[in-house]
């Protein structure tokens, strides 16, 4: 079997997601009919129109079971295939095809949702009705000497491997646990806002919602590897400190350079401790 830590096991779920839902066709469940839980609201954010800018109205939430679909469509197309890793790799190394699941039990990703503590941004009106997702954060708890295996006979991508062994790499120079002296953490795995609603603040409203996330969960640190230039500056912003970085132009494997030209040369293992 193979041996990985669960941000890797929630990176490679997303990419067999793509296979998943494209397959089969399943598009993403649609909110219209929600009916929001309040006492999974985190907080509600109005913003009023300015410098050519709509007005914008949204609740973030902690994402619960009807919302599940969604979030993982939403995942799907907006985050798995452009994260700066994914993008960074080498020709012949990045997936040019989804990867097939016939895999009809519960993933990673699906199990990580079902910890109850992932983040959505919803679009919502002054009368409460709900309109459509316009960002997603997935989020889980580490502990310590924890492993994940995958089944015996997984096929396992090449550049699956690669990506394991860079984020690997990077976490391995700084451990949280004797940092923070904690046993556990909450991990970030992926954010992502839709492409119309970028640049309005909602990533750092995201970001920050981590520290409810924290108290709910009695989980006082909080980490994660950023990988692109703009979530590092937003992670320094929200007081989360680098533990460890790792230069994608010079790193090898096996003597291979991995990301001959990546979108942003450095990615950080970063974190903060709430209370």
């Amino acid at each position: 079997m193979y041996s990985v830590s669960s941000p890797l096991l929630l990176f490679f779920a997303g990419c067999l997601m793509v296979a998943k839902l494209q397959s089969t066709g399943e598009a993403a469940a649609s909110t219209m009919n929600y009916k929001v839980n309040e006492t999974a609201v985190i907080k509600r954010v109005k913003l009023e129109a300015s410098k050519g800018r709509s007005a914008l109205q949204y609740r973030i939430q902690l994402i619960d079971e009807p919302l599940f679909k969604e979030a993982l469509a939403f995942m799907n197309e907006h985050f798995v295939l452009n994260n700066n890793l994914m993008k960074s790799l080498a020709p012949g190394v990045a997936p040019t095809e989804p990867i097939e699941d016939d895999d009809e039990e519960p993933g990673p990703w699906e199990m990580a949702l079902s910890e109850g503590i992932s983040l959505a941004a919803i679009l919502e009106d002054d009368q409460g009705t709900t309109g459509s997702m316009i960002a997603c954060y997935m989020l889980g708890i580490e502990r310590k000497g924890e492993v994940f295996l995958l089944p015996e006979g997984q096929d396992i991508p090449e550049f699956f491997r690669y990506i394991g062994k860079t984020l690997e790499d990077v976490e391995a120079k700084a451990d949280v646990y004797t940092i923070f002296n904690c046993t556990s953490y909450v991990a970030g795995y992926g954010l992502a806002t839709a492409p119309k609603y970028q640049r309005r603040g909602i990533g750092e409203e995201m970001l920050r919602a981590r520290a409810q996330v924290c108290r709910i969960t009695d989980t006082p640190v909080s980490a994660a590897v950023f990988t692109g230039e703009a979530s590092q500056k937003l992670a320094k912003k929200c007081g989360y400190q680098t533990l460890a970085e790792l230069d994608l132009t010079t790193y090898r494997i096996d003597g291979k350079l991995i990301y001959p030209n990546p979108e942003w040369p450095v990615i950080k293992w970063m974190a903060i401790r709430y209370f």
